[in-house]
């Protein structure tokens, strides 16, 4: 419908008053149909009588108007929506419904009346259409007869690309927005600004709020000048996201309802690059958290609370000094006990003060070792002021200079950590924040299904995206954001899909439940990815999950690489076949025997196809190790923040070496915190860490959780080389820090052993006098040369490796080596172990045997061969010229 002809609208304008022909007259203007026509009044014109003058409505070709008087309304029809069915207000209304409908715009509703059925089809049906043509719509232009109205109107709800300036409404008054509509309200992309306010949006709405991911920049004064750049909610930042603030601070975090909430960083430029990173509450810090002041050239790890530093806590600084205490209102609470550290091993504990102030009760430890049990006051980097007080001597009898040192050091590691926060405490947002992204309730059984179902919906929303047109994207992202708004999709290792726990229905044929996930994910074979058979219900998946899931559940199957599914229901389930409490079967015993070792036989090939075919731990691994290294999976968030946390708490200027112990503790929490969410995805792991094998699931505190029954050992064989890659060189550099001076002493012990010839080194090192001519002499045993060299060169690249089972390999091959020239034996062994690490020239010798003493998981065997090397490093050490 293209309006009047050229005739019709001269008798139309010249029907007018002047004075209301120049307010309706546009050139092209064309009529559609009038309310002269076909009767039409404002729905409250029919229930009130007051109204004086009656309004007049005319539906030009590129707008809706309202005469009244000489008062005119315009509604632009590329911004104006129609809804011809009004919900009834009761059985008063509902006859009167029948021929009303409702025009919405973007800051008003004008709701229509017509006293005929036939008058209402008509002008909804002119006005869909003049929406339609207006907005060039081909379905409306080529005046196809084959949509019916309720397709039109559902065509006109989305407008792709729309300008307007609000005028009334207060919220948004004097706004302009430009971008996708959807029933008078910005949906979808778009941009808004408002002079008023002084903001200025690029990015997604949802029912005419910010919602999603977009950019907000606040430009109007000059001293709250600002921009966000992440997730909003509701017309609020909500998610992660990221703020750069007037005076260059930069927040990168988690925001809730509009503010700082979760877990985030702040970077305090205008405090040259000082930097906080740990949780927030309510827009304050709050939680545990890191706070690096370089103007102070301080760092704090520790509790806050109300934007204060209030707890348990360290600070460290750059000239080494380690002080652990109570604070309170970021100052250290006074008439608690702390512990003072300073580089060269003076020591306090007792009572302390604000600014590092002696005040009580305390023991001082000197460098030489004397300590001073009294009351205490002055300022640590000050003068001492000794009230009361007992001297002491070392007092250890019989003990030389070196071996004393260490034993002061262990000392000071015993009193470290009494009054600090436990690990587990530690970045207790970050992990919920990722359980949260994968559905985790605490039900283990549930959270299986959960977790795979949105990793799926995640994959399906973000590929397309891929294909959707292009939206505003947020710019300038900084390259160390926190944020993890974009990234690649991980695919879902075939075959490793746990079962779903769909209570409710059984599982038939077809893509439901994880296999909506696995299609999803772009996987081929569902019964890979969603191992049930076809006939197979909830409550015959029910037993097999309820217990830790092995290759004897007859419910099961799974997909190998090679293309070959092997259902383990074939595989006959026979738990007495070895035993002699077989149930008596109809036949005789002869051929009950037959039948079991088939049975048995069976069972084993099919058990050994599947260890040969598939290796579930390497495929978990990858998996895994693919997730860490995507930005938008949840694990891969959570392990780039705590790589970032880790690097902030321990590395860096503020690294020291008193902070070891918390570091080693904080790696093991990390390790067990993640798998608690790795097991979750993949209940039928296993491995051999005895040390994670007990872990419970711990998300939601205070609960323990009916379906805890996992027994995974996975923690060593999975995450420590995910892990420990990422966390080493920080941790490392602790040890090496922490054990220095023995490390020094270690490497002159070497130099002097080095400087000697072979025939020499032998003899020093006591080496048997019959295993002498082998490596000395005019006959010497070229084979035994060879295998001395090939043990050295096994352990010089030890410092190439990151991982504690890497490291014990490599230890434990060296050692076995020797094995070919001489059997294993105590006169010989130390001497060996000495001649080889003589030539392997590894430094921090030490600092790695200890990394292996607190993280290896270890046989008998493994400590023997460990306690040698230490044995042979001892030795080294004791030998170094000018102790």
């Amino acid at each position: 419908m293209a309006g009047k002809r050229d005739a019709e609208m001269e008798v139309f304008w010249s029907s007018l008053t002047p004075r209301i022909k120049s307010l309706l007259w546009f050139e092209d203007r064309r009529l559609v149909i009038s309310s002269d026509e076909v009767p039409v009044m404002l729905a409250q014109q029919g229930r009130l009588a007051a109204i004086k003058t009656a309004p007049k409505f005319y539906l030009f070709t590129d707008a809706f108007c309202v005469l009244q008087g000489t008062s005119l309304t315009e509604y632009p029809l590329s911004v104006t929506w129609l809804e011809h069915m009004i919900p009834a207000e009761g059985m008063f209304h509902s006859i009167q419904n029948m021929t009303s409908f409702r025009l919405l715009t973007p800051e008003a509703t004008v709701e229509l009346i017509c006293k005929e059925l036939a008058h209402k089809s008509k002008w909804v049906s002119s006005i869909a259409d003049a929406i339609g043509i207006s907005l060039n719509y081909t379905q409306f232009i080529s005046g196809r007869g084959d949509l019916s109205l309720d397709s039109k109107l559902e065509l006109l709800k989305t407008r792709e690309y729309a300008e307007y300036i609000y005028r009334s409404l207060a919220e948004y008054k004097d706004g302009r927005f430009k971008g996708q509509w959807r029933t008078a309200k910005p949906h979808g992309s778009g941009e808004f600004s408002q002079e008023s306010t002084g903001i200025l949006y690029k990015g997604s709405f949802r029912e005419g709020r910010f919602h999603g991911q977009g950019e907000l920049t606040w430009f109007s004064e000059r001293d709250n000048r600002k921009k966000y750049i992440g997730d909003f909610r509701g017309g609020l930042t909500d998610g992660h996201g990221e703020m750069k603030y007037s005076n260059s601070d930069i927040y990168s975090g988690h925001w809730s309802q509009g503010e700082r909430s979760g877990f985030g960083k702040m970077e305090q430029m205008s405090r040259k690059n000082s930097f906080y990173i740990g949780s927030w509450e309510n827009d304050k810090r709050q939680g545990y958290g890191v706070y690096e002041d370089k103007m102070k050239h301080e760092r704090y790890l520790g509790m806050w609370a109300d934007d204060n530093q209030s707890g348990p806590g360290v600070v460290v600084n750059s000239i080494g000094t380690y002080c652990e205490a109570v604070f309170t209102n970021g100052v250290i609470a006074s008439g608690h006990d702390g512990l003072l550290i300073d580089p060269d091993g003076k020591s306090f504990m007792g009572r302390l003060g604000s600014e590092l102030k002696l005040c009580g009760k305390g023991v001082l430890t000197l460098t030489n070792g004397t300590t001073v049990d009294g009351v205490f006051g002055g300022n640590w980097k000050g003068r001492i002021e000794i009230m009361r007080a007992v001297l002491a001597d070392k007092g250890e009898e019989g003990i030389d200079g070196e071996a004393y040192d260490e034993l002061q050091i262990a000392k000071l590691d015993g009193r470290i950590g009494n009054s600090t926060v436990s690990a587990s405490r530690k970045w207790e947002p970050l992990f919920r924040e990722c359980e949260t992204a994968l559905g985790f309730t605490g039900d283990a059984a549930n959270d299986v299904y959960s977790a795979w179902s949105r990793l799926a919906t995640e994959s399906f929303n973000r590929k397309r995206g891929e294909d959707s047109p292009p939206q505003v994207s947020p710019r300038g992202k900084r390259s160390n954001s926190l944020t993890g708004l974009q990234g690649k999709t991980v695919k879902v290792p075939v075959g490793l899909i746990p079962l779903e726990r769909a209570r409710a229905r059984t599982l038939k044929p077809g893509l439901t439940g994880l296999q909506d996930a696995a299609k999803s994910f772009g996987t081929t074979s569902t019964s890979g990815i969603f191992p049930v058979s076809k006939e197979t219900t909830v409550e015959e998946v029910r037993p097999s999950i309820s217990r830790p899931i092995n290759i004897e559940d007859s419910s099961l199957c799974c997909s190998y690489p090679s293309g070959h599914a092997y259902r383990l229901s074939r595989v006959p389930y026979a738990p007495h076949a070895d035993s002699s409490e077989s149930p008596p079967s109809e036949g005789g015993q002869e051929e009950q025997g037959s039948r079991s070792q088939g049975v048995t036989r069976r069972r084993s090939d099919m058990e050994d196809t599947i260890r040969e075919s598939f290796d579930l731990t390497n495929t978990i691994r990858s998996y895994v190790d693919k997730a860490f290294n995507t930005s938008s999976h949840p694990l891969g968030i959570l392990m780039t923040r705590l790589e970032t946390v880790y690097l902030e708490s321990y590395g860096g200027l503020g690294a020291n070496k008193y902070l070891l112990s918390h570091a080693i503790a904080e790696t093991h929490s990390i390790i067990k915190k993640i798998h608690s969410i790795v097991r979750i995805l993949f209940p039928f792991m296993s491995g051999g860490d005895s040390n994670i094998s007990n872990i419970g699931l711990c998300r939601v505190e205070g609960r323990t959780d009916p379906d805890d029954y996992l027994d995974i050992e996975s923690g060593y064989g999975i995450l420590h080389p995910l892990v420990f890659i990422r966390l080493f060189p920080t941790l490392i550099n602790l040890y090496v820090l922490h054990h220095e001076e023995e490390d020094l002493r270690y490497l002159r012990g070497l130099k002097f052993l080095q400087d000697m010839d072979v025939d020499r080194l032998t003899r020093f090192i006591k080496f048997p006098s019959h295993l002498c001519t082998k490596l000395t002499g005019q006959k010497a045993d070229s084979d035994a040369l060879k295998i001395m060299d090939e043990s050295s060169n096994t352990l010089r690249v030890i410092n190439t490796l990151f991982t504690p089972g890497e490291f014990l390999e490599h230890f434990k091959k060296a050692f076995q080596q020797l094995n070919s020239i001489e059997l294993l034996s105590g006169d010989f062994l130390l001497p060996a172990i000495v001649f080889i690490l003589t030539r392997a020239n590894v430094p921090n010798l030490g600092s790695y045997l200890h990394f292996l003493t607190d993280f290896a998981n270890t046989t008998a065997e493994d400590d023997y061969t460990l306690v040698t090397y230490e044995a042979a490093y001892n030795f080294i050490k004791t030998n170094a010229p000018g102790r």
